[in-house]
């Protein structure tokens, strides 16, 4: 056991030290370029690009808050969360904050394109701008209050002599919010998936039977611009579709984790098992940084008109 705790925690310290770096790097080029290329003229009035820019500027500083604070902590033995309480309470808060606020984003988006590729004009009227606006900035203040909590129950932990973690102090409301994290890594995957393929469904439609234009919504009247929209739009659901999926790949790991660390909980643990659901866990936590720093090149992969952007956009056209 001591053993294959040993090989846990080395590897764990391998992954945030050699492997931390490059995500951080991929990540922060992967959101620049791709707020660069969402902040365009040609794009920026999309309701999907608005969602998309919220998108990456929380994904963003989700990689600079949390993944780059376990990479120093980790990889490197630089542990400011458990040199100052501050920091530490600091850096949990909005860990936990972006963390629900990035997917809920995507989750936005992921309703949009559900909107704005309906048969029924009522409903793709329903997609406009003003909302986006609204929808993205109540969010961050939802989260804001519900999750102000977390920074009153975390402290720094001992979990045995000369091994220290800044997390959640044991109680009620620890299992209170472990059982919410689990319902949350269930819920919006599911979300994600149910809308996602009410898009693609949507999208299958739209290819048999033509939709008029709505006036007033981001949709332009006309035989050429009006497929040229629709083909905009089958792009934008194609990005979603696959940041949906990248996603549920790497956030799947967590939710186990959870899981685990409250199986063990009921049963009489050592300080090699406790200390190994907590490696367990920064892995986990690793995982779940990886799909929102790699969305960009996702999508140079699937979508042709991100790909010309991003020419044009290196190209300084």
């Amino acid at each position: 056991m001591e053993s294959s705790t040993s090989n846990l925690q080395l590897a764990q310290v391998y992954l945030y030290r050699y492997v931390g770096p490059i995500f951080i790097i991929i990540g922060i080029v992967s959101c620049v370029l791709s707020l660069i290329v969402f902040t365009r003229k040609n794009l920026r009035k999309n309701t999907c690009s608005i969602y998309f820019i919220a998108f990456n500027i929380a994904n963003l500083l989700f990689i600079l808050v949390s993944l780059l604070s376990f990479t120093l902590e980790i990889g490197y033995n630089i542990a400011l969360a458990l040199h100052s309480l501050f920091y530490c309470r600091f850096r949990l808060y909005f860990a936990f904050f972006f963390n629900i606020l990035c997917p809920s984003y995507l989750l936005c988006a992921s309703i949009d394109r559900v909107l704005i590729t309906s048969f029924h004009a009522r409903i793709r009227q329903i997609s406009t701008l003003r909302l986006a606006y609204l929808t993205i900035a109540i969010q961050p203040l939802f989260y804001i209050l519900i999750l102000i909590v977390v920074i009153f129950v975390t402290n720094i932990l001992q979990i045995e002599p000369n091994y220290f973690y800044c997390y959640i102090e044991p109680g009620e409301f620890t299992l209170i919010l472990t059982y919410i994290s689990i319902l949350k890594e269930i819920f919006i995957p599911s979300l994600l998936i149910i809308f996602g393929l009410l898009s693609v469904r949507n999208i299958q439609a739209m290819r048999r039977v033509r939709i008029v234009p709505v006036s007033g919504s981001n949709r332009v009247v006309g035989g050429q611009n009006s497929n040229s929209m629709r083909s905009r739009d089958r792009q934008f659901v194609l990005m979603l579709i696959v940041d949906i999926v990248t996603y549920i790949l790497f956030d799947f790991i967590m939710p186990c984790s959870l899981v685990y660390e409250q199986i063990t909980k009921s049963q009489t643990s050592t300080i090699a098992q406790t200390q190994t659901v907590y490696l367990i866990k920064n892995i986990a936590i690793f995982s779940v940084h990886i799909p929102f720093c790699i969305n960009c090149y996702t999508h140079i992969i699937v979508s042709k008109t991100f790909r010309n952007e991003i020419k044009n956009v290196l190209l300084w056209k």
